[in-house]
Formats: structure tokens, sequence, C-alpha cells
């Protein structure tokens, strides 16, 4: 699930592009002369505000990181049969956290609410399609993976929105792509699975 991280880095580089909060150099880049004779001096960065946005920007990469980890945990327990009350739990808090930090690194108040159905939404595609896996329902697995497909299609133009030098089409293309390598995972861990039965 790795991928997640490559969405991760695209959202921070789209952000980080359009913040106002980056260090801005002279056009030479070097020291001036007689500083303090300056009447116009260049305004200074907020350091508080820096120092608030990398750390949002930081806490989104590893909440991206979390959802890795949890996700490809709670699928293989889910396909193994076992217990997935606490894996769902953390990955719905999970989900939750990484909408609202994208609504504050966004300085969007309301991207949560466009983001949190879809991404909830994601997350039960994923499950009908380990259980489809599970269950040799492939009619089942083929119309997980078509939602899957659909939602990154929504999420494109919502990522577009917040963040607009992330193109939808990018943003599309990350998500399938981590449609993609979230789902082979799972069949990987099945086919591990049936040989070990084997």
């Amino acid at each position: 699930i790795g991928i997640i991280a490559v969405v991760a880095i695209g959202i921070l580089v789209a952000v980080n592009a359009n913040g106002t909060n980056d260090l801005q150099t002279g056009v030479g880049g070097g020291p001036q002369d007689n500083q303090m004779t300056q009447t116009n001096p260049t305004p200074q960065p907020n350091t508080t505000d820096n120092d608030t946005t990398l750390r949002e920007r930081g806490n989104l990469h590893r909440l991206f990181q979390e959802h890795a980890v949890a996700a490809s945990m709670h699928l293989q327990r889910l396909y193994d049969g076992e217990e997935t009350t606490d894996t769902a739990q953390r990955l719905s808090r999970n989900g939750q956290q990484i909408v609202q930090t994208i609504a504050q690194v966004t300085n969007s108040p309301d991207a949560s609410s466009q983001l949190l159905p879809m991404w909830q939404a994601h997350i039960t595609e994923y499950e009908a399609y380990t259980m489809g896996l599970k269950d040799n329902d492939t009619a089942g697995m083929q119309q997980a993976r078509d939602n899957l497909e659909m939602h990154a299609e929504e999420f494109g133009p919502i990522m577009n929105s917040l963040v607009p030098s992330l193109s939808a089409n990018r943003a599309t293309q990350l998500m399938n792509e981590h449609v993609d390598l979230t789902l082979s995972i799972i069949d990987a861990h099945a086919e591990e699975n049936t040989t070990e039965k084997l």
C-alpha cells in the first residue's frame, strides 16, 4: 500500500506550491549591502505559522503511513476469518484523522465533509473485495473493483478543488494506483494461504 505515501507526497508538494508560508529569497540570493539603510525591508515570514504548517504536513504523511499498515492488517485478518473489531476501529479513526488533517493543511474547513464519506466507502469496497476473494465470488470482486474506480474518479476533482496545482487526473491516477496495489496485497495474501494448505 506504499502508493498512499505517493498520494501524500503529491498533496504535500502541491500544497507547498500554493502555500504562502514558504521562505522567500531575493533575486540574487546573496547578502545585500547597506541593509541598515533600507526603507522597505522584505516582510519576514511568520515563524510560528511556518512551524505549524510543517507539523501538519508531517502529521499527514505519518497518518498515510499508518493507513497503509492498518488497512493491510485489517484486510488480512478479514480474509483469515479473525476478529477485526480493533483493526476496523483503528482504520476508522485513521481515516477521520486523515481527512481532518487535509482540511487543516489546505485551509478548507469543508474538506472533511467532502472526503470522509468517500474515504469510508473505499474501505468498505476493500472489505467487499476481500470477502469476494475469500468466497470465490468473482462477480462480487469485480463489483468492488468497479466501485473503487468510481471512488477514485470522485477523489480526483475533490482534491483538485482543495489543491488546484494537483490536477484531478493526477489525483485520480494516484488513487487508482493505491487501489491496485492494495488489492494486489490481499491477492498475494490469499495465494499464500492457498499454497500453505496444499
